[in-house]
């Protein structure tokens, strides 16, 4: 199949499905807005990378307006050249309303979370975001929760595809501990962003601490992001700087090693799409404590494989912390259970074989 991807080269997620679909023979076109680096595109066999706006101004303003209102434009010369049998645009805001603008056949949308998710009240906006998923051929969410948002603007049924594992990627394996090997370690692989409520997390660990004295407790906090500052404030104030590890962005390449070194995972976001930061733990055979909201739940077996709070609940989320970390063998079964699971509904490559369905039912709806 010959299928263009309007999409971020930046994401994870889209290299990782980009890859997989040229590998087993797709031939693979990814077009992308700014000045992102996209050699990977280029470096593998059957993909390549287009930048849409080449000649897009400095001023952020006028290049989101460029693309919302005049990407379309070039999308409609870029299918005029590239011929693709079907359109797949990653993001109902930054590149589904200028597929829907384009109005080129056939094309799916795909929601990813906090372009739905998020509390979009533009006059603007809205009515933008209800026409391109209502001119789609296809809409494709990660998760049952994020459906039901995307069903909200588009108003029809939306085919779920989560965002997998590789499951020889992410598995158990022994690693240089980041603490000493008595150390019961909590740990997140998150953006330091305010909706992923990571000043909640040092402030439940605080709590599980003094639930736990005798138990030497360390955090881990994997990410970056505007929030930092304010973290590493709040743990100095809490007197957590000894116990408290921030590391910065990482690379998608070493986040295997990192949630192997992780007792217990956390992912407290206050809205989450999908979450497959958690899915990945859980491949690792790792206990989580997750926010009951989006599609965490679709997830997690409260109880089997970790364990939901309420968001921003800090003090449910410092009780689920303290029982795990009081109780080794708990952590174990949940262990096993979350691995268990995932090898059930999150294998990676089942998830390729669905987006080959799809896009061939989108080609021909003879075949679906």
């Amino acid at each position: 199949m010959r299928i263009l991807k309007l999409a971020d080269v930046r994401s994870v997620h889209v290299k990782k499905l980009a890859v997989a679909l040229a590998g087993r023979g797709h031939d693979i076109t990814i077009a992308y807005y700014g000045t992102t680096d996209s050699t990977w595109c280029n470096e593998t066999a059957g993909l390549r990378g287009i930048q849409l706006d080449r000649d897009a101004v400095d001023n952020p303003v006028a290049a989101a307006t460029r693309r919302l209102l005049h990407a379309h434009k070039i999308i409609r010369a870029l299918v005029d050249e590239v011929a693709p049998e079907v359109i797949h645009a990653h993001n109902c805001m930054t590149y589904g309303i200028p597929a829907g603008l384009a109005n080129r056949h056939p094309y799916i949308v795909s929601a990813w979370g906090s372009d739905l998710m998020s509390p979009w009240r533009s006059r603007f906006y809205s009515p933008l975001l209800s026409m391109a998923l209502k001119r789609s051929d296809g809409i494709h969410a990660t998760s049952q929760a994020l459906a039901r948002y995307a069903k909200c603007f588009g108003g029809r049924a939306v085919g779920v595809i989560p965002f997998g594992v590789d499951l020889d990627q992410f598995r158990r394996f022994d690693v240089a501990a980041a603490f000493d090997d008595a150390c019961v370690v909590v740990g997140t692989v998150k953006a330091l962003e305010p909706v992923y409520n990571i000043t909640g997390l040092v402030q439940a660990f605080d709590l599980a601490r003094r639930q736990v004295p005798n138990v030497p407790l360390r955090l881990l906090i994997c990410g970056d992001g505007s929030e930092r500052p304010n973290i590493e404030a709040l743990v100095a104030r809490l007197g957590l700087t000894d116990a408290v590890q921030i590391t910065g962005r990482l690379d998608h390449g070493q986040i295997p090693g990192i949630l192997n070194q992780i007792d217990i995972f956390a992912n407290l976001s206050l809205r989450e799409g999908l979450g497959v930061s958690v899915i990945e733990a859980c491949a690792c055979e790792t206990p989580v404590v997750v926010s009951d909201t989006g599609g965490l739940p679709e997830i997690v077996q409260h109880g089997v494989t970790g364990f939901l709070v309420a968001p921003g609940d800090t003090a449910a989320t410092a009780d689920a912390f303290a029982q795990l970390v009081r109780d080794p063998a708990l952590r174990r079964t949940m262990s096993t259970a979350a691995r268990e699971r995932m090898q059930e509904r999150f294998d990676w490559s089942n998830n390729v074989d669905q987006f080959e369905r799809l896009y061939r039912g989108l080609i021909n709806p003879a075949c679906e």
